[in-house]
């Protein structure tokens, strides 16, 4: 038997950037390769350039695509035992690795565009007939993710692909690719951070304290109840209502993030009494949005459904000089009132005013995953107003103290006395 080409083609997925490449190992049995382009270690090779640059280096008219529902390297490294078969057709070949190829799916697409007649078997029994000058055989093989362990899956795998290589004999040269729809090495970790996702959910919503949230890239807790003025058209507050923290639902958290750029978070409280426009109890939702600017991150505005009767949410923002822009890596903490009025108007034409009574919020925090906020940049400085007059009253008793002992060390005493032995001291007084 001559095997031309084999290539191992993985999936690995980069969750960072959501961009699936695939190592692939390519090797000729018989015959060295043509000219091949130089290989990078680090640098990730286009899906083009592996279809013009490199697979015409090993020309050849038939190729059989052994076609496996998940893979990745740690899958072809880490069992070298039920991998022995392709160990072996690597070892008695000239190999070329190629470490990161994307968009290797597409392969079987564009053998078909290129003129290849694509047979597909689910396994070979005997001989195989060609019945044109170029053909792809499909080979699908046994399901891997329905075996719990993969050293198992593994070996079924090989299993079939020795089979059919020793049927093959030498009836014609052919290309031999073995890949996959999709990556094991995906779909584990797709599970496990699932499965990390329902244990953290559930340990947040039993430990965590009422009115704290912690979702995407943003921590957020409300010391207190949030309290919402209805201003009319003049500005006057016409009534007041209150949004409990034990009306929150933890597992209706929601949000996005970008790292980098923006993160939100929305909260969800249901049964909330006395909302304007609405005839009974009424489901809130108020989204908190963060922006990074400048290495650093702040509040931007706070969106809501607070007037049943808009079709629109209104938008809260923070006086300017109220919303600072805290450094990265640190959380924002408040324990005095912020209010922020919204931009928009109600279907009334005046304005509401949502009073933040005690809350702490983080973008971007380093201990997300623990649920814990970083160091605080507290919005009231060192210089309040108790400090102040604490340090005017110091100041005046300083003042006090100095000028006594200033007083005290520029009194003068007598320098002579009286001597009752001997003459008498006589200060001549004249006019």
């Amino acid at each position: 038997m001559e095997i031309s080409l084999l290539v191992c083609v993985t999936d690995v997925t980069y969750y960072c950037c959501q961009n699936f490449s695939t190592p692939n190992l390519v090797y000729r049995s018989r015959r060295a390769p043509g000219k091949i382009p130089a290989i990078s270690a680090l640098q990730s090779t286009s899906y083009s350039s592996l279809w013009k640059d490199y697979l015409p280096a090993f020309p050849s008219e038939n190729i059989i695509l052994f076609m496996q529902d998940a893979l990745s390297i740690e899958d072809l490294t880490s069992f070298p035992h039920e991998n022995a078969e392709l160990k072996n057709l690597v070892s008695e070949s000239h190999s070329v690795y190629l470490p990161s190829v994307g968009e290797t799916s597409s392969l079987l697409r564009d053998f078909k565009n290129e003129g290849y007649n694509i047979t597909e078997v689910s396994k070979l029994q005997s001989g195989i007939n060609l019945k044109s000058d170029k053909n792809v055989v499909l080979v699908n093989l046994p399901d891997t993710l329905t075996i719990p362990q993969r050293k198992l899956a593994m070996q079924k795998s090989n299993e079939v692909i020795e089979s059919v290589l020793s049927k093959i004999g030498g009836l014609r040269k052919f290309t031999c690719i073995y890949t996959a729809r999709k990556s094991s090495k995906e779909t584990s970790e797709v599970g496990s951070n699932s499965k990390r996702r329902v244990t953290r959910s559930l340990q947040q919503a039993v430990d965590r304290p009422a009115g704290f949230h912690n979702h995407s890239c943003a921590l957020i807790w409300l010391r207190n109840d949030v309290t919402v003025n209805v201003l009319g058209p003049s500005g006057v507050i016409d009534s007041t209502f209150t949004i409990p923290n034990n009306k929150s639902v933890a597992s209706a958290d929601t949000g996005h993030c970008e790292d980098g750029v923006s993160s939100s978070v929305q909260i969800t409280y249901r049964n909330v009494e006395n909302i304007p426009g609405a005839t009974g109890p009424y489901e809130v939702r108020l989204e908190f949005k963060f922006i990074f600017v400048r290495s650093k991150w702040t509040l931007s505005y706070v969106e809501g459904n607070l007037d049943a009767s808009m079709s629109r949410d209104l938008v809260f923002q923070m006086h300017k000089r109220k919303n600072e822009l805290v450094p990265n890596k640190m959380s924002y903490s408040c324990s005095v009132k912020r209010i922020l009025t919204s931009s928009n108007k109600t279907s009334s034409g005046g304005t509401m005013q949502m009073v933040l009574n005690g809350f702490q919020y983080e973008a971007f925090p380093s201990q997300l995953s623990k649920g814990k906020f970083d160091g605080s940049w507290d919005c009231v400085g060192f210089f309040t107003i108790p400090v102040w007059m604490s340090l005017i009253t110091i100041f005046i008793f300083l003042i006090i103290l100095f000028w006594g002992l200033w007083m005290l060390s520029d009194v003068k005493t007598m320098d002579r006395f009286d001597d009752p032995k001997g003459k008498t001291i006589n200060v001549p007084n004249t006019e």
